[in-house]
């Protein structure tokens, strides 16, 4: 959430300045509206956009580029409770600072969703209590009450005293260049961003400089036709009080009168001169995208499999009487470990040729010696286990440095945490001395302890099909590369 905010936060504010600097004292007011709507949708949707590229050079997991996070666990993990307590004040503490965020945040949702239907619904009454008269490709909506003339969609609303007085011509062209030109579809749109965006004060500035470059396209139609631009300036200052506040209406409005005279007596910057703006615009973008949508796919070429075929034994965790932990959000450690070893054993059959064999098929209880001894006979062994983590967000691949096989263990945990840096949680390297099946190992083993489910987010995740063939992958991925 903070790296999306962060992001697009920066985009956002690139493209308000380059507009203020370049464009927005430029005659280019159907190219200006283009770049406000594009330039906001971009910002928002820059963090979400990945577009892998492969390395020109084979990246090492194992190399100097990358670091691993890493803690040292005090014995065997089931049965350290003090890292429990740890993780579960943590887990707490992090449930009442997300609970207060979404708390403000709805407080927020609520007011601009309120202001939202309030004007909807003053719009409503005022075409209630009018009469309507049809004008061609639009309404003229007559209101009782007293106000500045504006558009909404295909309506022009007028007050009663202004249609006695007589509609000014240039004002009716004036508005339906808002009408014809479909301003309100713009301000709709940024309307409805804000009730999700409210607390972005980016988006208030382009809402003012959309509006803005609506009124610089209306004055630039109307002078273009009318004999008279004196009179019409001195229209747009007399157009003033009585208007309603409807964030949703496009108005004969007092807005910037100032930039607005000096626009309708702007000359057109040269064509050469604008193709050097567009440029900036256009490598500006390009820039951005470029700086936080690339991500880097390392190329490792691996051997044949046919010369290095391994025994990789897959144990879930627990079993049987045991059923490891299981939280208020109904997930079971045993279920979860055998579910994921399965996966874990399907796409190695499928992508690989090494023998891979589970310690159990089914919800059976093996002892730890019972596990030992089934590596025996192994090139690798990985245990699925589940555990709360004392880092947030995080799984624990768990191994000792101690043994003739620490160094390919101490590898396949490196290779795991790595696949899981590309995951919404990451992997998070953790030494332990008194665990007796990594002690026993008679080869490179691991335990992989997932993080344990402390909200319902991540109960849905790891109960989902999608969340368990996510993580399946990835440590199916990490055994692939340590088996060579």
């Amino acid at each position: 959430m903070i790296e999306y905010l962060v992001i697009s936060t920066i985009a956002l504010a690139t493209f308000y300045i380059l507009y203020v600097l370049l464009l927005q004292r430029e005659k280019i007011f159907l190219f200006n509206r283009f770049y406000l709507l594009v330039a906001i949708i971009f910002s928002l949707s820059l963090p979400l956009i990945e577009i892998p590229i492969s390395s020109d050079l084979p990246i090492d997991p194992m190399s100097s580029q990358i670091s691993f996070e890493s803690i040292v666990l005090p014995g065997e993990i089931e049965d350290d409770l003090l890292l429990r307590q740890d993780s579960e004040a943590s887990a707490n503490s992090e449930a009442f600072y997300k609970y207060l965020f979404w708390s403000i945040y709805l407080i927020g949702f609520s007011v601009l969703s309120f202001r939202f239907c309030r004007s909807l619904l003053l719009l409503f009454r005022l075409k209630a209590t009018g009469y309507k008269i049809r004008k061609g490709n639009y309404s003229l909506v007559v209101c009782k009450r007293s106000i500045t003339p504006f558009t909404f969609f295909n309506q022009l609303y007028v007050g009663e005293n202004t249609l006695e007085s007589g509609l000014d011509q240039d004002l009716i062209n004036h508005e339906e260049v808002h009408i014809t030109h479909r301003h309100s579809l713009d301000i709709l749109f940024i309307e409805l961003l804000l009730i999700i965006f409210w607390f972005q004060p980016l988006i208030y500035l382009f809402r003012k400089k959309v509006e803005l470059n609506h009124e610089y396209t209306a004055d630039s139609l109307v002078t273009a036709k009318a004999s008279d631009l004196k009179g019409y300036l001195n229209k747009i200052l007399d157009m003033q009080g009585g208007t309603l506040n409807l964030s949703l209406a496009s108005s004969f409005s007092y807005l910037s009168i100032k930039n607005r005279i000096a626009m309708m007596t702007k000359t057109k910057t040269t064509t050469s001169g604008l193709k050097i703006k567009y440029l900036v615009v256009a490598l500006t973008s390009v820039f951005l995208l470029t700086a936080f949508s690339l991500k880097e796919e390392p190329v490792i070429e691996l051997p044949s499999t046919n010369s290095y075929e391994k025994t990789i034994i897959i144990d879930a965790g627990h079993g049987g009487k045991d059923p490891g932990i299981a939280s208020g959000f109904g997930v079971e450690e045993k279920e979860v470990a055998l579910e994921i070893a399965k996966l874990i054993k399907g796409n190695l059959d499928k992508n690989t040729s090494h023998t891979v064999i589970l310690t159990r098929a089914n919800d059976q209880f093996l002892t730890p010696k019972e596990r030992v001894e089934l590596t025996r006979t192994a090139d690798l062994f990985i245990s699925i286990h589940m555990e709360q983590s004392s880092f947030p967000d995080s799984h624990h691949i768990v191994y000792t440095d101690l043994g003739e096989h620490w160094h390919k263990s101490e590898r396949l945990a490196q290779l795991t945490a790595y696949q899981f840096s590309r995951t919404s949680k990451k992997g998070v390297l953790a030494h332990q001395y008194g665990n007796y099946i990594l002690n026993n190992a008679a080869c490179p083993a691991v335990l992989i302890d997932l993080e344990y489910p402390t909200n319902s987010d991540d109960a849905t995740y790891i109960n989902s099909k999608e969340g368990r063939r996510e993580l399946a992958e990835k440590i199916a991925r990490a055994i692939e590369l340590a088996a060579y």
